[in-house]
This record gives structure tokens, C-alpha cells and sequence, in this order.
């Protein structure tokens, strides 16, 4: 790897927009159709059978990855080595390696420019999955071992959504469930639904911008968090981004480049225009010898 300086002037020439979301919204809001409102080439990751309710009108590209290993490969072509991982470690230099020899040419994902993974919440479950199995996941006696697990799984998904976040010219959009949680003094919560509760708190650090999408009620006073309440014809109901990190509602939220408002209208497309005015050149990839 070559370090290369990049002066003020190329910087600000640099007109391809890229940006990292994470959206959260309870199941059935509408996450999988803002992959409709795209306008840039986009490669839909199903990880969970989201495709169904918009199969029909999408018309980017599509893959299906069944495992964390899967999800790695994706990683490795859309996004290159990690320099920093060790040689056996997902994405390091000799699996980015293995990876190029294994497909060449025939898994070509270069003209994609976002990347929609559907979702971050089950990638996480996949991730427990595998770490479950691991060594660090047993004490050197062979019995099961918590912490060492979550962990693991923290660590490791951090450096999925670090690695993704890294990939030159590409918009990457994770949708994940926001979990609605009620204490025993009858307190509600919403957090973001995600294995091991370190990788939550680390995402906003990642993350250029973090949304809740959920319904939202207009009113003289104001805006309420209206979850679960139906949609109505007069639109004081409506379905909306929340993207600031400051809000009434102690609901996830960020915006990095502090671009946005409070609420947005849920068209993503829209919203990743707004949120990055200046991006990233695209970048070729480098090719393993």
C-alpha cells in the first residue's frame, strides 16, 4: 500500500458524492423500498427476504449472500484488503487475494455505486452465528464464554462497517429494526436491534449519517413520535427520516456533514444528495497478481 497525498484543491474538485446510512425502522415501515428511490447504480443485498415486496419494480442489480463468509467476499470486491487484518482474519490482504483468483471477472461488482444491505440486523445475527463457533468464544477449559463471544462480535462488525465505509465512490446503506423495549416501570425505549449492544454504541462513530424511519404525528404544539399509529389522508401521520443525534425523542440519529434537517421526507435518493455535496473520486480497485 502507497500513501498518497491528496491537496485542498483535488478535494474540493472531487464532484462524486459518497456517504454511509444506516437506517432503523420497526419491520413493515418501508426500509426495502427506499432501495426504489436510488438514482445511482445500485447492488441490493438480501440478507433476509426483503426483495419480495419490491421485486417487481427494482431494477438494479441483486445478490444473495447466505453466510458472514459471503458477506466478506462482497466486502473484499467492493471495498479491497484490509491492511490492517491478519492474514486469516475476513477481507485481510490474502482473503482480498483469494477472493480476485476465485471470481475474476465473473462476479464483476465495479459499476455499482451504492451498495443497499438489507439488513444490518440480521448480518449481526450471521455474525453471532459464526463467533459462536469460535475459539475466543470458550474458555481454555471448553466452556462457553459470553464475553469473550459479544466481544468478538462487536469487534468484528465494527470492522465490516469500517471496511464497507471505506470503499472509494461507493454509498453504502445499511437498514436494520429499531426494537421497541419497555422497562418494569413502564419506561419505552427504541434502540437499534443489533447483537451485542458495543457494536450500537460504536455505529454512530462509523456512520455518516444514522436515521430513524418510523410515523410521526404533526401537531400545533410540534412533532410527536407516533410509532404504530396509522398513516392518514390529511398527512398529520406520515412516515418520516429523523436524522439528528439531538432530538425530543432519544430516538438513533446522526449527521456528519450537518446537512440535513430534523426530519426528512423518506426518499433516500434524495437525502444522499443532500447529505454529501462532495464525495470521493472513484477509485479502481487494485487487481491481485
Amino acid at each position: 500500500m502507497t500513501l498518497r497525498l491528496i491537496t485542498a484543491d483535488e478535494r474540493l474538485s472531487e464532484s462524486r458524492r459518497k456517504t454511509t446510512v444506516a437506517i432503523f425502522g420497526p419491520s413493515n415501515i418501508g426500509k426495502t423500498r427506499l432501495a426504489l428511490t436510488l438514482k445511482r447504480p445500485t447492488l441490493f443485498v438480501e440478507m433476509e427476504a426483503g426483495m419480495a415486496s419490491i421485486e417487481e419494480d427494482y431494477r438494479g442489480g441483486h445478490i444473495r449472500p447466505q453466510t458472514i463468509e459471503d458477506l466478506a467476499e462482497i466486502g473484499c470486491l467492493m471495498a479491497g484488503p484490509d491492511y490492517t487484518a491478519k492474514p486469516d482474519a475476513f477481507m485481510s490482504v490474502a482473503h482480498y487475494e483469494a477472493v480476485i483468483s476465485k471470481y475474476g471477472k465473473s462476479l464483476d461488482l465495479s459499476p455499482y455505486r451504492v451498495l443497499f444491505i438489507d439488513s444490518i440486523t440480521v448480518m449481526s445475527r450471521w455474525m453471532a452465528l459464526w463467533a459462536a463457533a469460535r475459539p475466543e468464544s470458550f474458555t481454555d477449559k471448553g466452556v462457553p464464554n459470553n464475553f469473550g463471544k459479544f466481544n468478538l462480535i462487536a469487534t468484528e462488525m465494527i470492522r465490516f462497517l469500517t471496511h464497507f465505509q471505506r470503499a472509494p465512490g461507493l454509498d453504502v446503506v445499511f437498514v436494520g429494526i429499531l426494537e421497541k423495549r419497555t422497562d418494569d416501570f413502564g419506561r419505552t425505549t427504541f434502540d437499534m436491534q443489533l447483537e451485542g449492544g458495543k457494536t450500537g454504541r460504536e455505529l454512530p462513530g462509523i456512520m455518516d449519517v444514522v436515521i430513524t424511519m418510523d410515523t410521526f404525528k404533526l401537531e400545533s404544539a410540534g412533532v410527536r413520535h407516533a410509532p404504530g399509529e396509522p398513516l392518514d389522508e390529511a398527512g398529520t401521520n406520515r412516515i418520516m427520516f429523523m436524522c439528528k443525534a439531538l432530538n425530543p425523542f432519544s430516538l438513533p440519529g446522526k449527521d456528519r456533514r450537518k446537512k440535513l434537517d430534523l426530519f426528512e421526507p423518506p426518499d433516500l435518493g434524495a437525502l444522499l444528495d443532500k447529505a454529501a455535496p462532495i464525495g470521493q473520486k472513484i477509485v479502481t480497485l487494485p487487481t491481485a497478481s
